[in-house]
């Protein structure tokens, strides 16, 4: 019971982390992730550091708007609200030293 308890564990834990690589530039050897606002400037940094092979250098960091999410709530009276938000996402652009 342990065994599947820490399996269980180690799946939501690594299911978590959703940086992905969205661009390379050869010329100036910059790699770009892109990810939530949840994920840590270390979550970034690993992936970046496993890419290159090697420590990367965080160049910049932006965070950019993908697209809106709307929220739409009943209420008891017949009345609906809608809630519309942006969805914002996190790009770090590292050098491959």
């Amino acid at each position: 019971m342990r065994f599947l308890v820490c399996f269980a564990s180690i799946i939501m834990i690594s299911a978590c982390v959703t940086v992905k690589m969205v661009g390379f530039d050869k010329e100036s050897n910059t790699v770009t992730f892109q990810g939530e606002q949840w994920d840590s400037k270390e979550d970034f940094q690993k992936e970046a550091d496993q890419y290159c092979g090697k420590k990367a250098t965080l160049i910049k960091m932006n965070q950019i708007t993908e697209g809106s999410q709307t929220t739409i709530n009943n209420s008891n009276n017949g009345t609906t609200n809608a809630q519309t938000s942006s969805i914002k996402k996190y790009q770090y652009i590292f050098k491959c030293n």
